[in-house]
């Protein structure tokens, strides 16, 4: 067959284009199993600079077999990628916004933290600008075939990675709908009240004697310098708590609030799970 009757060939053409045809860039994993893939590099080899085969080598296995692990965690955020002069394999490290999640300084920074790591993929920041404060449709693998570049194979796999992955930042509820800004600005915005007991406060004075640290009850708080709304809440065993907020408050930032009460309430459950296993 000549060059010209190889052209031609309808037949021929729709092969090739078949077996050249590759899916867009896509994360392979969740957020939070791209992470605990992070934590595995980690606990191996701490902040060095390592190669896949490295890493494959470590963990008993053929480096190609990771490297969707590999690429995904890098695709969130939890490795630098960096390729040196007359080296033909990258490196990988972790980064900070790794260590804000294995060491954060409070829940808030951990919340945050996996937030942004859903936003980092190319395809999901296309996704959360089209869909943000919207829910996301039953059709979502039509709608990565048919605007985002992904095969019809990996459709299905995809907008799964994208929905449980939007759940485990908590960005995406159980109805499919997608919050991301809204809850991110929420959470950076967000005042965590610490419950401080007496017994709180005497440890606390014996470790640092400054004057600057001093625990206000309710009753010390000045209500008459602002135009929000301060609510006692007197809790048990003594303790005390007090809701601040503004006075043209909305439905919308009720709902917030009921959101970040059972994300506390979340919390505390699985502290508990932790300290049960231990």
């Amino acid at each position: 067959m000549s060059t010209d009757e190889i052209l031609n060939n309808d037949s021929t053409t729709e092969k090739v284009e078949k077996v050249s045809k590759r899916s867009a860039s896509y994360p392979a994993l969740t957020v939070i199993e791209a992470y605990n893939f992070a934590l595995r590099v980690y606990n191996k080899f701490s902040t060095a600079e390592v190669s896949r085969k490295e890493i494959g080598s470590a963990f008993g296995v053929n480096d190609v077999s990771i490297s969707r692990d590999v690429a995904a965690s890098a695709s969130y955020g939890f490795f630098d990628k960096s390729l040196q002069k007359g080296e033909k394999d990258f490196k990988y490290k972790v980064t900070e916004l790794f260590n804000d999640i294995y060491r954060p300084e409070n829940e808030k920074q951990k919340k945050l933290s996996y937030i942004t790591a859903f936003g980092k993929p190319k395809l999901f920041q296309e996704l959360i600008n089209k869909f943000d404060n919207s829910v996301i449709p039953e059709e979502l693998p039509n709608t990565l075939i048919k605007h985002h570049g992904i095969t019809d194979s990996a459709s299905k796999e995809v907008a799964e990675i994208f929905l449980n992955a939007g759940k485990e930042a908590g960005v995406i509820n159980d109805s499919r709908f997608l919050n991301y800004k809204v809850t991110f600005n929420a959470i950076s915005k967000t005042q965590y009240v610490e419950v401080i007991t007496e017994e709180d406060v005497k440890d606390e004075n014996s470790q640092n004697n400054s004057s600057n640290n001093q625990v206000l009850t309710i009753e010390q708080f000045d209500y008459s310098q602002s135009k929000d709304v301060k609510v006692p809440i007197h809790l048990t065993k003594n303790k005390a708590a007090c809701l601040i907020y503004p006075i043209d408050i909305s439905d919308k930032d009720i709902k917030l609030l009921e959101h970040a009460i059972n994300g506390i309430l979340l919390r505390l459950n699985l502290e508990k799970e932790d300290s049960n296993t231990e």
